[in-house]
């Protein structure tokens, strides 16, 4: 079953916004504080003949991994990322998506992903997000999509 996105992410967004023609196309699910996804890679995110760009699948992980802040309302940003390449990302397949939290410490959220083609698993990532306050991205000096008004509330201190 697959539920609708609890809240709107940046349209522009490199891996999964709609208004972006550049995006990597990954889209995303929720099933309580789980995230399932799909992507289908081509040859412009290739890396060698038939296989994905390295820099395509870390990608692809911040984001998904990034995606698990929706359901658990809290914004924020990645600290570090570590991605494990396990096996190929042939193009042309869909792979399937995978992210969730292990621990929340504070304002410190500790995130693990995974990406498979099939059985086979393609990658695995963790990484440590830190929980701040939306405000953190008015100093772009650009609007905020508005479904972000609200979003979190105050960001807890660590």
């Amino acid at each position: 079953m697959h539920s609708a996105p609890a809240r709107t992410h940046d349209p522009m967004c490199m891996g999964c916004g709609h208004a972006n023609p550049g995006n990597l196309g990954v889209r995303v699910w929720f099933e309580g504080q789980r995230v399932h996804g799909e992507v289908l890679l081509d040859e412009r995110h290739s890396g060698a003949p038939g296989y994905a760009h390295g820099g395509a699948i870390a990608a692809i992980m911040d984001d998904l991994l990034g995606q698990v802040l929706i359901p658990l309302d809290r914004p924020g940003v990645t600290a570090t990322i570590t991605v494990d390449f396990r096996g190929p990302a042939l193009l042309g397949r869909t792979l399937s998506l995978e992210s969730w939290c292990e621990k929340i410490d504070g304002r410190k959220l500790h995130m693990r992903g995974e990406i498979r083609d099939g059985d086979t698993l393609v990658a695995e990532a963790r990484a440590l997000f830190i929980h701040v306050d939306v405000s953190h991205w008015e100093a772009s000096g650009q609007p905020l999509p508005e479904s972000w008004q609200g979003w979190g509330g105050e960001a807890q201190n660590a």
